[in-house]
């Protein structure tokens, strides 16, 4: 795994550039582009129904969640459901196969102006709906209206305005350096017929994407299949090259696991304690950075917890955090430690590499930054308890309690969720994507900084980072931003972990992508 900064520009222009993204991915995946280019090496074309003499080549992947309707509007903002929403549905903009730039898709140019606050694109032409409607501005724009109705994620557009057949113009509520990426994966845009029953949109998408949902091959909940759609656009440079994709919903990781031995599945996800029995079957394991782990110190003006808005008693928990420990205890090794919520796959230039020893792990350096703060015998609180990110728990309780927090467990069921977003409590565990941090946690009205805490300065630093023109600049802008969040510790991370994803010898992933699970078209064909 190569561990590398991921920039994606922020520039004034864009376009779909460079070498046909399927030899591009290709590339990525060591094989050389000669054998791509040339069908004397035995490479076939993907457009030509198989390989293997004409064998059509199925993917079978076991899918950690389901998909609850296919109206793209309706599906939830996770990114387990980008897998089965890429397979029939376009997005304006796509990642590239390495994930460190953000290319054309349906549209093929987009330009900002006004000072980074209007985004204008250009769609590509002759595009059609699986019913065979064409696709234009009126369909996106009808697409991203449904969307941002629902989706926080596109918040930062104001509005959305057609130009003509081709063309259409986003509206910015401020310069925003994270937008393009967002349209990376929403919205999906459906054929506008379509909507007219969305009973029937539920059980059958019409979008414009690579495949078609075979719904008699399918099974909701159980298995959906996808086949080729013959009038794809982008045929000819297409990164999808299985003829069949088969999704089978398998929540139960020790399913995944038997499934991938037993061949069942070509590829899932796995987490840290399954791991070693991938490679211990021969199967292989791809694995990447990213997601932080850690506790949000959210009450930062001491509204609930009035010791926690003393910078010195944020720093004091970070210094308590046995950073390492955690990594071997809880993900078996299969993470990084770190004092900062950025990490090396970033998909936006926050991480910093020095910050990640910004705190190390000393007791006594942070019972004397308590002491200093005027808490020389600690003080109490009580800390959500969380089922899916708990795992720590105990030993954090422990941690904190070796410097004189008294710490207390409070069990919320998924139902009170919504208790810890509303900021009943003053520091939680969270874990998250690290492209999240500039919209979830890092803003004012962002979902996971429900005190809405800020300061003039950091407020200074994010506008600097949206209008930054040249990449060094915005690099440098969003570098400011970490380094004030690590210094005034508005989080005490433990770890990022790592995304953990098995496979057999017939499928390819690549998952320098940086987030918690790859999209469709990193899987590819092996050989």
């Amino acid at each position: 795994m190569k561990d590398t900064d991921i920039a994606r520009p922020f520039g004034r222009t864009g376009t779909n550039r460079g070498l046909p993204r399927r030899r591009v991915l290709q590339a990525a995946a060591g094989i050389p582009l000669l054998a791509a280019c040339s069908t004397e090496q035995g490479v076939e074309d993907p457009t030509a129904g198989g390989s293997n003499g004409g064998e059509s080549r199925t993917l079978t992947l076991g899918m950690n969640g389901d998909v609850s309707s296919w109206d793209p509007a309706e599906l939830p903002n996770a990114e387990i459901t980008n897998i089965y929403r890429h397979a029939v549905y376009d997005t304006l903009l796509e990642r590239s196969a390495d994930g460190r730039e953000v290319i054309g898709n349906l549209a093929k140019t987009w330009e900002y102006s006004e000072g980074n606050t209007l985004l204008t694109m250009e769609l590509q032409d002759g595009v059609t709906f699986s019913d065979g409607e064409s696709l234009d501005a009126e369909a996106v724009k009808l697409s991203f209206d449904r969307t941002a109705e629902k989706n926080s994620n596109l918040s930062a557009i104001e509005s959305a305005t057609v130009i003509d057949e081709h063309t259409i113009e986003f509206r910015l509520t401020e310069p925003s350096p994270t937008i393009l990426d967002i349209l990376t994966t929403k919205p999906s845009i459906v054929s506008p017929a379509a909507l007219e029953d969305l009973t029937e949109l539920a059980v059958n998408p019409v979008g414009s994407g690579p495949y078609l949902l075979d719904r008699d091959a399918s099974t909701p909940e159980v298995s959906y299949t996808f086949v080729r759609n013959p009038d794809y656009w982008n045929a000819e440079n297409s990164p999808y090259l299985f003829d069949e994709i088969v999704m089978n919903p398998m929540p139960d990781i020790a399913a995944r696991l038997n499934a991938l031995r037993s061949g069942q599945i070509n590829a899932g996800g796995v987490d840290a304690a399954s791991a070693p029995a991938i490679e211990s079957a021969g199967l292989d394991l791809y694995r990447t950075p990213s997601m932080y782990f850690g506790l949000i110190l959210g009450d930062r003006d001491g509204e609930l917890l009035p010791p926690l808005a003393d910078v010195r008693v944020r720093q004091a928990i970070n210094h308590a955090i046995d950073r390492q420990g955690l990594v071997d205890s809880i993900i078996g090794g299969y993470g990084r430690p770190s004092s900062q919520m950025a990490g090396p796959s970033s998909p936006i230039p926050l991480y910093v590499e020095e910050l990640d020893d910004r705190y190390p792990y000393d007791p006594d350096r942070a019972r004397e930054l308590l002491a200093d703060a005027g808490y020389p015998d600690g003080f109490e609180l009580e800390l959500p308890s969380q089922g899916p990110v708990s795992a720590a728990d105990p030993a954090l309780v422990e941690l904190l309690g070796a410097i004189g927090i008294d710490a207390t467990l409070e069990n919320i069921p998924p139902d009170r969720g919504v208790e810890v977003r509303e900021g009943q409590f003053p520091m939680w565990v969270l874990q998250g994507q690290f492209g999240n941090l500039w919209t979830n946690e890092f803003p004012v009205d962002g979902v996971w900084n429900p005190f809405g805490s800020t300061t003039p300065e950091l407020s200074e630093m994010m506008s600097a980072a949206g209008a930054a023109q040249s990449e060094e600049e915005r690099t440098a802008a969003f570098q400011d931003v970490e380094r004030f969040m690590v210094e005034e510790a508005w989080f005490a991370p433990f770890y990022h972990r790592e995304t953990l994803y098995g496979a057999d010898e017939t499928v390819q992933v690549s998952t320098e992508y940086g987030e918690s699970f790859p999209l469709l078209s990193h899987f590819q064909p092996a050989g």
